[in-house]
């Protein structure tokens, strides 16, 4: 055994070698016991230098084979490689690679693999271990030195800011050194080429173990940059480079900023986030936070099958089955009740094929599923300003809660913002994508966040936003609300659009038990020019032809719907209402469970824009278009509808028919459809602005003409028991 080791000298080596070399401050190759190692010297493998073999090298040691315990490794000296290397490289700030059982090791030395520098395999580079092949344990790891690479890698590159490819479990490992790849100063006219996996992490390039992990963290930033160019797949994230497929994790933290500027071809796979690229079945995810911001800019050339997923705290997920449960995964933060603005913003700002993008998980594809969320929660902002040539998936919680899901006291407080391109259908959403399938239930969960599509964002095909999700088919949803604002600005040549407080999609069927309350405003003000429509509610956009609907409980909208968009195929049409846009003949009626259940709008509706055929849009207080009964509806709501005098309603702006029927529903509130008039009493025309509104407020002798669109009917004994809302009782109702 030796102790106090001490190394203050630099060590270069300038020679040509034809063998596996090992170089360190303290020693080459190791098969001792080290304990209160120092080194702070310069540890060089020279540009005149060239290895044919495997190299080897740390500040500490090149190699270590000692089985028995380490503890007090220092490394301060820079450990830096110019020269060529015929083979694989292994370098870290203490030990190139060991078999060791490390208990105690630091690092502040920069660990460079240089522009001048050369390999001709696999490039394993690390702030304490370039490699590790121990599967125990190791403790106490720290990192505060940069590591980076800047020279082309035929094989895999795998870079950690502690571990670079490691089987060992680093409990409590830290990293505040910057990890980089690349040159921000080099052009795309100087390429660095990486043949292989490019994995890149703030604490592991690629962990290899089995085992669970906990009490990592990393503050330091994480880049690629542009000059970049990857062959194969490639990961970056704040903890773990590689795919992370081992046992549960715990109390895990990423601060540092995760930069991915480089270009990837078709036949890659980019997964970039805060935390990890996940592969984990029946685990758990414990206390996960990730507080730094995560960017792409590049240019990803991936087709349908191959997205570009992008995250705040987990990208990927298993192929096939579900995690286990999220607890108290977070991703930004937040302070004095507010989301922080500059914590957790995930970015994507280049161009991508098949985008899946959201605060905490974006999953590999809309089917996969964690197994239950408790207690999770997005602070940050989700900005898509980037083109996509397929379709997009941005959500502020997580790209899908698949079919038997569970998810209690969950939130999203991010902005989520969409002022790029997408070719394909866009799915923009406060909470989830997709939670379709199975039996999905949602408890105490609410969207606060807003959710826009800017007025510079085009839209080629549909287009799905909402608070919650899209195609809400079999969910069962209990004191859940959404209260950001839900807007669509954008120019949409393509496709509907569906626009919905709850359901933003196209398939609205879910079981609301213990009801569901929306106080965001719902608004479209861009512009639509295919052959489509619009579908707007302040709980639903359209509700499912094939759907079991089942309601309990308040189903409440607060929030306005408004319309000041243009439509401008005069075969497109509009569907507005209070709580849902429509819904289709073939649906159960639209009618509350029980005499303590409701269904209530107090939001304004207001469409003020351009249709091009104004007998094309439906507007009404509790659904714009619908084929099928309602009752049970409670509705005081200012309407303001002009020049869609014959399709506007107090409850639908459908006409009553045998199908159509409204029931026991009470009504309240003011409808305008027109104008007082043209001229005023000199005959000369009256400006547009100038205009005053014939505005109708409903009472006990007029309401019965107002609950439908054309075809009202003509007495109060044809109203179905259909009531003026008036009196104290219907205020408190409220």
């Amino acid at each position: 055994e030796r102790f106090d080791l001490k190394n203050e000298g630099a060590v270069t080596v300038k020679g040509k070698i034809e063998a596996d070399t090992h170089i360190g401050g303290l020693g080459g190759f190791f098969n001792i016991k080290c304990t209160d190692g120092l080194n702070s010297g310069t540890i060089t493998l020279d540009e005149k230098a060239s290895v044919t073999g495997d190299l080897y090298i740390g500040g500490i040691a090149g190699y270590s084979v000692q089985t028995l315990p380490i503890t007090g490794l220092k490394n301060s000296g820079a450990v830096k490689v110019d020269g060529d290397v015929t083979g694989n490289v292994y370098i870290g700030g203490v030990y190139g690679t060991t078999t060791a059982v490390i208990t105690g090791a630091s690092n502040t030395g920069a660990v460079t693999y240089s522009d001048k520098a050369s390999v001709s395999g696999t490039l394993n580079i690390g702030g304490i271990l370039g490699a590790s092949t121990s599967t125990e344990k190791i403790a106490g790891l720290s990192n505060g030195g940069s590591v980076s690479v800047d020279c082309a890698v035929p094989g895999n590159l795998y870079i950690g800011g502690v571990l670079g490819h490691s089987s060992a479990l680093a409990t409590g490992a830290a990293n505040s050194g910057a990890v980089t790849v690349g040159n921000a100063e080099a052009t795309e006219e100087q390429p660095l080429t990486i043949g292989g996996a490019l994995n890149v992490g703030g604490v592991y390039g690629t962990f290899a173990g089995t085992a669970d992990t906990s009490g990592m963290q990393n503050s330091g930033t994480i880049s690629v940059h542009k000059n970049v160019v990857a062959t194969g797949n490639i990961i970056v994230s704040g903890i773990f480079g590689g795919e992370y497929a081992a046992g549960n994790l715990s109390s895990i933290t990423n601060s540092g900023n995760v930069e991915v500027y480089c270009n990837t071809s078709a036949t890659q796979r980019l997964w970039v986030a805060g935390v990890a690229k996940l592969n984990i079945k029946s685990k758990t995810a414990t206390d996960i936070t990730n507080t730094g911001n995560v960017t792409v800019a590049g240019i990803s050339e991936a087709n349908g099958g191959n997205p570009v997923s992008v995250a705040g705290v987990f990208a990927g997920l298993p192929s096939s089955g579900s995690t286990g449960t999220l607890t108290r995964v977070v991703n930004g933060e937040l302070k004095d009740g507010k989301p922080v603005a500059n914590k957790g913003v995930i970015t994507v700002s280049g161009t991508t094929g098949r985008l899946h993008q959201a605060g905490l998980c974006a999953f590999d594809a809309y089917n996969f599923r964690p197994g239950a969320m408790d207690d999770c929660h997005n602070y940050g902002a989700i900005v898509m300003s980037g083109t996509s040539t397929d379709n997009i998936y941005v959500c502020g919680l997580s790209m899908s809660c698949h079919g038997g899901v569970t998810s209690t006291n969950t939130t999203n407080e991010g902005a989520v913002t969409v002022s790029g391109t997408s070719n394909k259908a866009a799915h923009v959403f406060g909470m989830f994508y997709n939670s379709d399938q199975g039996s999905a239930a949602f408890v105490n969960c609410h969207n606060k966040g807003r959710i826009t599509i800017t007025e510079s964002a085009t839209m080629k095909t549909s287009v799905y936003i909402g608070g919650f999700g899209y195609r809400l088919t079999n969910g069962t949803y209990e004191a859940c609300s959404n209260s950001g604002d839900i807007t669509h600005n954008g120019n949409q040549t393509g496709g509907s659009a569906y626009l919905g407080g709850l359901g933003g999609g196209d398939r609205f069927g879910s079981t609301i038990t213990g009801g569901f309350t929306n106080s965001g405003n719902i608004s479209f003000g861009g512009t639509l020019s295919a052959n489509t429509k619009v579908y707007m509610g302040g709980i639903a956009a359209h509700i499912y032809s094939h759907a079991k609907l089942a309601f309990g409980g308040e189903v409440k909208n607060t929030g306005k719907v408004s319309f000041t968009g243009n439509i401008t195929n005069s075969s497109a049409s509009l569907y507005a209402g209070g709580l849902f846009g429509d819904a289709p003949a073939s649906i159960t009626a639209l009618t509350l469970n029980g005499t303590e259940n409701k269904f209530v709008n107090t939001g304004a509706i207001e469409v003020t824009g351009s249709v091009a055929t104004p007998k094309n849009a439906y507007v009404g207080g509790v659904i714009g278009y619908t084929l099928s009964p309602i009752a049970g509806a409670i509705v005081d709501c200012d309407i303001k509808a002009i020049g869609f005098e014959d399709k506007v309603g107090m409850i639908t702006g459908s006409a009553k028919s045998e199908t159509v029927v409204a029931t026991n529903c009470q009504l309240r509130g003011t409808i305008c459809t027109k104008t007082m008039g043209d001229i005023d009493e000199e005959g000369n025309p009256i400006p547009e602005d100038e205009k005053i509104d014939d505005i109708i407020t409903l009472g006990n002798s007029n309401f019965f003409k107002y609950i439908y669109g054309s075809g009202n009917p003509a007495s109060a004994e044809d109203a179905n028991g259909c009531t003026y809302w008036s009196g104290p009782e219907a205020a408190s109702a409220l």
